[in-house]
């Protein structure tokens, strides 16, 4: 019996510290499950504002799409007439598109122009900067010997007054 009696003191405190280190790890669990609530909710929130403004987005431009296709019919098909437009009217905005595709084509081509001559006047100053690059390294080399010259000046100026004398 003595043995059973220590025994049994010997788990008294272990199941004093397993009954506040399970009460510990019970708050911890709980705490830390709201705080993971707590992140996934603002997380869902950002997602949801994101997908509201590209919600709004995605109807504007549903709605430019929807208008360009009610102007585009709009154009092709006159409340007017019948829906099976005759040959003459389809061949004159035939030849409506045609020609406003063809100043289209115009005025690209143009703009192709001024482009090219725009790429010539770049190699051009891009020539011209690399030569006016060389010069000045070339001024820079001449500038450094100037020093040296007004030396060589001094001295053959000295040389001749002395010979002179």
């Amino acid at each position: 019996m003595v043995e059973d009696n220590d025994h049994q003191d010997q788990n008294e405190p272990s199941s004093q510290a397993t009954a506040s280190s399970n009460q510990n790890l019970i708050t911890g669990i709980v705490i830390g499950a709201a705080v993971l609530l707590l992140l996934l909710l603002v997380i869902s929130q950002q997602f949801g504002k994101k997908d509201s403004k590209e919600d709004q987005k995605n109807a504007k431009l549903k709605a430019q799409i929807e208008e360009a296709r009610m102007a585009k019919n709009s154009i092709y098909l006159n409340p007017n007439q019948n829906s099976n437009p005759s040959a003459n009217g389809l061949a004159t905005r035939i030849k409506q598109d045609v020609d406003s595709l063809n100043s289209i084509l115009v005025s690209q081509e143009n703009t192709l122009r001024q482009i090219d001559g725009l790429k010539a006047t770049v190699q051009t100053l891009n020539q011209q900067n690399s030569d006016l690059k060389y010069q000045l390294q070339r001024f820079r080399d001449d500038a450094q010997k100037v020093p040296g010259l007004e030396a060589e000046i001094a001295r053959m100026r000295s040389d001749a007054t002395r010979a002179a004398e």
